[in-house]
């Protein structure tokens, strides 16, 4: 009968679908079944006679010893607990843990009823970390600070991994950061701005082809071979990428797990990326709203200022130092304003630039355009119409098949000096007063930082007006009061010439009447 029971014991402890953990009052394991085992990764061998804590990580040691306590002092409990597998990974659990007690009542170690419960609790945290999302964007949180949320969840529940979410501008040409804490921060800056495009990573073809891109080993894969010195120097090893799409199936970003081993996403994980990377749509469509509605007014109140900053004046020169002044502390790296002198030459009459390029704008103050370039501020002149000039390579500063570079000049050291200002994008704008070009702004960004868009060319039209408005109003003005100076010459001649003869009649007369005195009237007799 003994027997019996033994047998009837055993297949139900070998056969439940609980784990059972079984330690001794010092926390040494003595009996765990295969179920818990399983659990963690080990045979049920290599987990006798181990210490509870091995299969711990560090931070929850201390939170097991209160357990621990708790046990001895006869207390019945069920709570959540994370442990450490074989493979280093966390499997969250949840414990019914009893005291066990000899006959005589004494503590003898303790019973565990162990629940996989890491599919809820992932669940739970992802919940979490959604919320503190939706949070933020009420608050108005940086893109960054909301994206960071997600990304943390993800490191969190997924060991071993780094995080990515990559931007891709309104242009759809290029990948920015948005958020990648895990990543070395060299890594990320040197992949920020990287164009997208077949075998661009993982992520510049994810968003290239529109489709999730899993790669197990960045060392063979060819998506990678323009990279992978840059993957060695950092020791990642495989980079699994999927498009993050808006609600009419236009790619916002990229959402990417990279991993310093060789391995393929498991279906729980997969899983997660998923919802993580709707989570990321969510909020980089609603940052995108608030961020264009501040950008734009942002500016319409840039506008109104310019505008009124222009108008404090009617000294011609120092209109004109403003103008590239004002565009420079809005929108751009350097800015030139060239006008027509007097002999007809289109010459530069005011520049400015950031602070660490304001040296190098000096020396442009002599660039005078040539009316005969195809493209740059020439043709905008010529034309009477703006062009904007996205993004330059270097080859577009050089002398291209016609001989002309694209900015309106042949100068060798004009272009020398443009280089080094950087030009990467721009826009020229004809200033037109009463429908005569009169000059032109050139507007220049030095790195893909700033990428100029059809909006920026919309507020350089619009800036360029108001410039127009006040050099007329400048011009005016000193018109007006060339006539005035003139009106007060010819009063004062007219005056002069007009004074000169009565002077003289007035003089005869007194002269006559000394020479001829009044005979007495009859009266006076």
């Amino acid at each position: 009968m003994h027997d019996d029971n033994h047998d009837l014991y055993k297949q139900i402890v070998e056969n439940s679908e609980e784990g059972i953990w079984i330690i001794d009052e010092q926390g040494v394991t003595t009996f765990v079944n295969d179920k818990t085992a399983a659990m963690f990764g080990y045979s049920v061998e290599e987990m006798l006679g181990k210490d509870i804590f091995y299969f711990m990580f560090q931070d929850e040691v201390e939170l097991a010893r209160v357990k621990m306590k708790r046990r001895k002092s006869g207390i019945k409990e069920v709570h959540d607990f994370v442990f450490r597998t074989k493979t280093g990974k966390k499997v969250w659990t949840c414990i019914a843990a009893s005291p066990i007690h000899d006959k005589n009542g004494k503590f003898i170690g303790a019973l565990g009823m162990v629940n996989n419960i890491s599919a809820r609790r992932r669940s739970e945290i992802f919940l979490e970390a959604q919320s503190k999302v939706f949070n933020l964007l009420v608050l108005g949180a940086p893109v960054n600070e909301v994206l960071m949320e997600v990304t943390n969840a993800i490191e969190y529940l997924i060991d071993d991994v780094m995080v990515s979410i990559l931007l891709l501008d309104e242009e759809g040409k290029r990948l920015w950061t948005g958020a990648a804490p895990g990543l070395p921060q060299e890594y990320n800056e040197a992949i920020n701005g990287a164009p997208i495009g077949a075998k661009v990573g993982s992520c510049g073809t994810s968003a290239f082809e529109k489709k999730q891109i899993i790669v197990t080993d960045i060392q063979t894969d060819p998506l990678w071979e323009d990279y992978l010195e840059l993957a060695n120097k950092h020791n990642l090893r495989s980079c699994w990428s999927s498009p993050i799409f808006s609600k009419d199936k236009k790619v916002l970003g990229t959402f990417a797990v990279y991993s310093h081993n060789v391995r393929a996403p498991h279906e729980f994980e997969l899983q997660l990326i998923k919802d993580a990377t709707a989570a990321s749509a969510l909020s980089i469509e609603h940052l995108r709203i608030l961020e264009n509605l501040k950008k734009t007014r942002d500016n319409a109140t840039f506008l109104s200022e310019a505008r009124m900053e222009l108008s404090s004046s009617l000294d011609a020169e120092k209109v004109l130092m403003k103008i590239p002044e004002l565009i420079v502390s809005h929108f751009a790296d350097w800015c030139l304003l060239c006008q027509f002198d007097q002999h007809g030459n289109l010459v530069t009459t005011a520049a400015a630039a950031i602070d660490s390029k304001r040296k190098l704008i000096g020396q442009l103050h002599n660039y005078k355009p040539d009316l005969e370039a195809p493209e740059g501020l020439p043709r905008s002149i010529r034309t009477r119409e703006s062009f904007l000039y996205q993004e330059l390579n270097p080859e577009q500063l050089q002398p291209g098949v016609d001989g002309w570079p694209d900015v309106g000049t042949k100068d060798p050291k004009i272009l020398k000096i443009m280089s080094e200002l950087g030009m990467k994008s721009y826009i020229a704008v004809p200033i037109l007063i009463r429908g005569k070009a009169v000059g032109g702004l050139l507007i220049a960004s030095s790195g893909i930082h700033r990428l100029y868009k059809n909006e920026d060319l919309k507020l350089a039209n619009e800036l360029a007006r108001s410039c127009a408005s006040a050099i007329d109003n400048t011009n005016l003005y000193r018109e007006s009061q060339q006539a005035i100076a003139a009106r007060e010459v010819v009063i004062s001649v007219a005056s002069h010439e007009f004074r000169t003869p009565l002077t003289i009649l007035r003089g005869r007369i007194d002269l006559l009447a000394m020479i001829l005195p009044l005979k007495p009237s009859a009266h006076s007799e």
